[in-house]
């Protein structure tokens, strides 16, 4: 949000011109505070009725349940602010509406979400060392899918010390994060959580693809999985992917930025497709990677607050996005063109999981039985179905209870 002075690197600069813009055209400035415990500072000084912060920025899981508890106007009541200008994104908003009621919202006014979607990395030398076809010719020729990339996993690995197993040491076929099978159930374009016609949300785990989707995912982990590493140490996974040791890694695109300082000559991949006839590839983001921003109802004047929200959003499409989209990501960050194209793809089709912001204990479970390769999917689905409706009902009655959501 903030640059102290222009200093020739493309973000930093854009801020900056961004904020001179505002400051020179509509008189204000920004300043910024962080907090160190969020859902319990904005209690604090929302309830105290303190008017000192126009807006908050929390991650989608604060930002929530934040707004659960009535703290946040309803920004469809405010007219000062459009979220249907194309600054803000659809992709991220609509999916956490209320009953047709927007309490966050998120666009060009942030990098921070694009920064955090999942893409899929590729080794381009081990790739063509193993005489693989080429992912980008894959991509463009919608035979990218999970079937595809889980066979170009086998042969990968490679005992390169020769004690007779796969380790730290060794290559590795593929890495990710403990919770990467997500990626794949929500590439195929399945949710555990979906919204109705009158913005409600219901259960939608247990249909027919659905359990399609899973069982096929679990079957290729547990064919796999000694030669896949899943971690939470990220700063491992990419010290390995820069030794080589990893043809596929999947992690926060804001990792293409942190490979420019890598030797490693890797390529940008979307999410696989369940199948050829699926028509778009979709790309996970989860509610650590986000950033949404909320008015208080203390604040003193929301609709000139609502009014700066949109200016700030639609500059920020002017100078921020350029600058680390088609400056940064396509041109200074990626390695070659084809990464480029796989990008627009990317960020044209990102999800969030409604299981993930909310904390259902069933999306836990689910990508744990995923990745451990067991099928018991229809047992856990069944056991959750009048769970998961009691939980949605309950998240839908505590907004319902607020004075915020009558705004």
């Amino acid at each position: 949000m903030l640059a102290e002075e222009m200093d020739g690197t493309p973000i930093n600069d854009a801020i900056f011109e961004r904020n001179l813009f505002l400051n020179e055209i509509y008189n204000f400035n920004i300043e910024l505070t962080t907090g160190a415990n969020m859902q319990q500072e904005i209690a604090q000084l929302v309830t105290s009725g303190d008017q000192t912060y126009d807006v908050f920025a929390a991650s989608a899981g604060n930002s929530m349940a934040s707004a659960r508890n009535g703290y946040y106007y309803n920004l469809h009541s405010l007219e000062s602010i459009d979220l249907n200008n194309p600054w803000w994104d659809h992709s991220l908003i609509d999916p956490l509406t209320i009953e047709n009621r927007a309490f966050v919202t998120t666009g060009d006014i942030t990098i921070v979400p694009k920064e955090g979607v999942r893409v899929f990395f590729f080794n381009k030398e081990l790739r063509e060392m193993l005489q693989l076809e080429s992912p980008y010719d894959l991509v463009n020729e919608g035979r990218w899918t999970f079937d595809i990339m889980f066979s170009m996993l086998q042969g990968a690995e490679s005992d390169l010390n020769g004690d007779g197993k796969i380790d730290d040491n060794d290559r590795y076929a593929f890495q990710g994060t403990s919770d990467f099978p997500m990626l794949f159930y929500i590439g195929s374009g399945e949710y555990l959580i979906s919204k109705d016609e009158n913005d409600i949300m219901y259960y939608s785990a247990e249909t027919e693809r659905s359990l399609t989707v899973l069982e096929h995912i679990t079957e290729l982990i547990a064919q796999t999985k000694d030669i896949c590493l899943s971690t939470r140490d990220w700063q491992g996974m990419l010290k390995k992917f820069n030794n080589d040791q990893a043809l596929f890694y999947t992690d926060a695109a804001l990792h293409i930025e942190t490979m420019r300082s890598y030797d490693v000559e890797f390529g940008v991949l979307p999410a696989p497709k369940f199948d050829e006839q699926q028509e778009n590839h979709i790309n996970y983001i989860d509610y650590f990677c986000n950033i949404f921003y909320a008015i208080p109802i203390s604040a003193g004047d929301p609709e000139n607050t609502a009014y700066l929200l949109e200016i700030i959003s639609a500059s920020s499409q002017h100078y921020l996005t350029p600058a680390y989209y088609d400056v940064c990501l396509k041109t200074k960050y990626s390695r070659d063109e084809e990464s480029s194209a796989m990008l627009d793809i990317i960020f044209d089709t990102y999800r969030v999981d409604l299981a993930d912001i909310y904390s259902l204990p069933i999306e836990t479970q689910v990508c744990e039985m995923m990745g451990s390769g067991t099928n018991y999917f229809s047992s856990l689905f069944a056991a959750h179905r009048k769970a998961v409706p009691k939980q949605l009902t309950k998240i839908h009655e505590a907004y319902r209870k607020t004075e915020a959501f009558d705004y």
